[in-house]
């Protein structure tokens, strides 16, 4: 299912532009949307098919008491502004917040086994342990997860 909204949270941008990865995420969806938040938590020019869009002061009051860092307070109000929108999120307690709203999720991993399915990785025997040299924490679940090629969400 090709979906026309897709949210990245910043720190699957970080990762995988820390990876020299960032255009798997153009090839799979061909467009991604965030917010201005993570636009500035990304710190730098985001490409053109990175759209910028903010979320409705509605849907961030409903998420006030969260708990969450801005970004993806954010991100998570404007999939709650968007139809059947993804959210590409990592963080636990975001993740599970989505989770409760009914927003449908994905995490990194997921997302580079769909790209490594589809044949847009370079290195894709490498590619843990280059996420993992850039601070990325992953657990031996997401990473027996990688090579089951299980890109549950």
């Amino acid at each position: 299912m090709i979906r026309s909204i897709v949210i990245a949270d910043a720190s699957s941008l970080i990762a995988l532009d820390n990876i020299s990865e960032l255009d798997v995420l153009r090839r799979l969806y061909n467009a991604i949307i965030v917010t201005p938040e993570v636009a500035g938590e990304y710190g730098l020019e985001t490409p053109a098919w990175i759209h910028i869009r903010a979320a409705s002061n509605r849907s961030r009051r409903h998420l006030e008491a969260s708990r969450l860092d801005s970004g993806e307070i954010s991100s998570i109000a404007l999939a709650l502004d968007s139809v059947d929108p993804l959210l590409i999120i990592d963080e636990r307690k975001g993740r599970r917040v989505a989770e409760q709203l009914g927003i449908d999720i994905i995490g990194i991993v997921g997302v580079l086994i769909k790209a490594k399915l589809a044949g847009f990785i370079r290195d894709p025997e490498t590619l843990l342990d280059r996420l993992e040299s850039v601070d990325f924490r992953l657990s031996d679940a997401l990473k027996a997860r990688f090579t089951s090629d299980d890109p549950i969400h």
